[in-house]
């Protein structure tokens, strides 16, 4: 009975995804993948609430990577990614720029702009993020990692134009099990 009342409050997932990797020169990598993913409906308890309490998302995104970019010790990966789904559709364009400063320090620029659609509403978001990020292997099974970054988001309401600009700092330490 437990069970039975738990899986009644539980959305269940599904996901599938499809990447497909292309070598096209000693330098240049293509990567093309296809996602799909859905949450099931959970009970509405409140009826007069409008939006759905589920989402099913199908995205679709191409990048490129290319070695050896501006430096000798760099990976330049640049590429979009659009996803339609039940609540909005979105588009984000990105650019990561990964130096290898030695064997065991990583230093990652990055930089996304995305726009966000809500499929009900006549209301667009707008995000920009530079970011600089760090990967500190400090013995094979494990990983600093730590982020920096800012955020500058602007989304349209029927009447005005909200703001928000903040700033991040993320930091985490990974270990391999």
């Amino acid at each position: 009975d437990i069970y039975d009342a738990a899986l009644e409050r539980t959305a269940l997932s599904q996901y599938a995804s499809l990447v497909v990797s292309q070598q096209l020169s000693d330098r240049l990598r293509v990567v093309g993948e296809a996602f799909y993913y859905e949450l099931s409906d959970l009970p509405q308890y409140d009826p007069t609430y409008d939006t759905a309490d589920s989402d099913a998302n199908t995205t679709w995104g191409l990048q490129f990577i290319l070695d050896e970019a501006l430096f000798s010790n760099d990976s330049l990966s640049t590429g979009v990614r659009y996803t339609t789904g039940d609540v909005s559709d979105s588009v984000v364009v990105y650019m990561d720029e990964k130096l290898r400063m030695s064997d065991d320090l990583d230093l990652v620029f990055r930089l996304s702009g995305s726009q966000r659609t809500l499929s009900n509403y006549s209301q667009d978001t707008y995000t920009v993020r530079p970011g600089v990020q760090l990967y500190w292997y400090i013995r094979p099974d494990l990983m600093l990692d730590a982020e920096t970054g800012y955020e500058w988001m602007s989304q349209d309401f029927e009447s005005e134009n909200f703001q928000v600009h903040q700033a991040y700092l993320l930091l985490g330490l990974r270990k391999r099990f």
